[in-house]
């Protein structure tokens, strides 16, 4: 399982276009939520203890980290190292390290790529490509009918 938690400058954008807390919809237990529906619903078909978690918010990893030893200890957390990650809200966070970004974005997209299941919002690009990749990589592995892609967003709207 892959999750894209993007949760820096859209902090922003997600009140004022839609009205929504984003430090609510974009909580973790939202997505550990989908993770264990989704233990559950393919049970047979592996055995699902891993998590990659793709993010620009060094909280989010924090909080994953310090959690695991409790509330999430039968899953199994990884993320890159020595990645650029800010809590900060402004839209160009990460101006200093842009000599990285982009090679951590792309490791990023391909480890969600080649994930057997992703979580994350559809009013990401970065989300988005990788849901339209991981497609094309499974697409022999898995019946095209198969949902592997969530969303913490709902059809048209963002779930609070």
């Amino acid at each position: 399982i892959a999750f894209h938690i993007r949760l820096t400058d859209n902090i922003n954008d997600l009140q004022k276009d839609f009205g929504r807390n984003a430090t609510i919809t974009r909580d973790v237990s939202q997505f550990m939520r989908i993770a264990s529906t989704i233990r559950s619903q393919h049970a047979s078909l592996m055995n699902l203890k891993r998590i990659f978690i793709a993010t620009d918010n060094k909280d989010v990893l924090n909080k994953i980290f310090e959690t695991n030893s409790s509330e999430y200890k039968d899953w199994t957390f990884f993320s890159q190292q020595h990645v650029q990650r800010s809590n900060r809200k402004d839209l160009m966070w990460f101006r200093n390290g842009r000599s990285s970004a982009a090679a951590a974005i792309a490791t990023d997209i391909e480890v969600m790529r080649r994930a057997t299941f992703l979580v994350g919002s559809f009013q990401s690009n970065v989300y988005r490509l990788a849901a339209e990749l991981n497609t094309a990589w499974h697409v022999a592995q898995y019946p095209i009918h198969m949902q592997r892609h969530y969303t913490v967003d709902v059809e048209w709207y963002e779930d609070p």
